[in-house]
C-alpha cells in the first residue's frame, strides 16, 4: 500500500495549482497527482492555437508545470492512471494503470526430482520475444501490442500458465470448461480468453516456480500432444471465434499435426508418421512440408534416429 498525505485526483492545470498551493503551506506532506493522460498539466485553450499554427509547438511548451518542477517540490505525478475506487472514510484510493487489460501472466522455472530444469517457460516459446510490446505504465511489464489470439493462439506451447497468471473478471466470465481433457484443459480455457480480444502482458521476471513430479500429465509428451490436438478441435466445434481467429487456429492444427508427424518420422515409427502426415495435409499451410516428409518415408531405414524433445 502506497501512503500518501494528499491525493489529488486530475492532473489538469487545476490539479497543478493544488499542487503548488500545497507547496506553498506544507513543504514536507507527502504528495500525489493522478491523471488518466499521458502528459503533465498543460493550458488546454492554447493546445489547439498551438496545433494549428504554422509550425505546432511541443505540448512542454504550453505545460502549466514542468517535469522538473515536480521532481523538485516531490510530488508523485502519476500519469496514465485511473482511480478506480475511493472510500473517503477509510481515505482508501485504488489505482489502475492498465484498466484496458484482460490479463497478465508470468515467466517460470520448472523443476523435476528437486532439481530445477534449464530455463525457463518463455525459453519454450520464442515467439513471445518477437511480438511487438510497449512497457506498461505501471510495473515492469511488457504489453502485447496485438490481438491476443493472433499473437498467442499459434503458440504450440503455452506462455504462461494458469497458476502464473492474473485474469480480469470480465475476461472470464461466459468461458467454459471442458471435461475428458484434463492434460490439456488449461488450453482450452486459455484460447477461449485469448478470443475474447483483451489486450494482455507479460512479466518476464521469473516470479514462480512449479515442480512436476511422476503423476504429471507432462511427464508423457504423447499424451499431452494427443490431448493438445482434441483440445484444438474441440475450440474449432464449440467456441465462437472471428473468420480471422478460427484461420488461426486452423493453422494450429495443422501445425499441430506435423509435429506429431515428426516425431514418430525421427523415431523412425513410419506408419504413425504417414498417419499424421496425411491428416496435416487438410489443414492450411501444412501441405508443403507434410508431402515432403511423406516422400521421404522409404528412407527412413538410413536416417538416424533423433530423440524429439517434447
Amino acid at each position: 500500500m502506497i501512503r500518501r498525505d494528499y491525493l489529488i485526483v486530475g492532473a489538469g492545470v487545476g490539479g497543478a495549482s493544488v499542487c503548488e498551493g500545497i507547496r506553498e503551506h506544507d513543504k514536507k506532506g507527502t504528495v500525489m497527482l493522478v491523471g488518466a493522460e499521458s502528459f503533465p498539466p498543460y493550458h488546454r485553450p492554447l493546445l489547439l492555437k498551438s496545433q494549428l499554427a504554422k509550425n505546432p509547438q511541443p505540448i512542454e511548451k504550453i505545460a502549466a508545470l514542468s517535469l522538473e518542477w515536480f521532481h523538485k517540490h516531490h510530488i508523485d505525478l502519476r500519469l496514465d492512471t485511473l482511480v478506480t475506487q475511493i472510500n473517503l472514510e477509510r481515505h482508501l484510493a485504488v489505482l489502475e494503470a492498465e484498466p484496458e487489460l484482460g490479463f497478465s501472466f508470468a515467466n517460470l522455472v520448472r523443476t523435476e526430482d528437486g532439481k530445477v530444469l534449464p530455463g525457463t517457460q518463455f525459453d519454450l516459446v520464442p515467439r513471445l520475444r518477437e511480438l511487438p510490446t510497449r512497457p506498461s505504465r505501471g510495473g515492469k511489464a511488457q504489453v502485447i501490442q496485438m490481438d491476443p489470439f493472433a499473437a498467442l493462439g499459434p503458440c504450440p506451447d503455452l506462455p504462461g500458465w494458469m497458476q502464473a497468471s492474473l485474469y480480469r473478471r470480465a475476461v472470464m466470465e461466459g468461458c467454459m470448461s471442458k471435461q475428458g481433457i484434463r492434460p490439456a484443459e488449461d488450453l482450452y480455457l486459455i484460447l477461449q480468453i485469448y478470443a475474447r480480444g483483451m489486450p494482455t502482458a507479460f512479466i518476464d521476471e521469473v516470479l514462480v516456480e512449479v515442480r512436476r513430479h511422476g503423476k504429471n500429465s507432462y511427464t508423457n509428451s504423447d499424451q499431452i500432444r494427443e490431448a493438445v490436438l482434441r483440445t484444438l478441435h474441440l475450440v474449432d466445434t464449440d467456441i465462437a471465434l472471428s473468420p480471422e481467429q478460427r484461420a488461426i487456429l486452423h493453422r494450429r492444427i495443422g501445425d499441430e499435426y506435423l509435429r506429431r508427424g515428426w516425431r514418430h518420422f525421427w523415431s523412425h515409427d513410419a506408419d504413425r508418421a504417414r498417419q499424421y502426415y496425411r491428416d496435416a495435409l487438410a489443414w492450411p499451410g501444412t501441405k508443403l512440408s507434410a508431402w515432403t516428409h511423406l516422400a521421404m518415408l522409404p528412407l527412413l531405414p538410413v536416417l538416424p534416429r533423433r530423440e524429439p524433445a517434447f
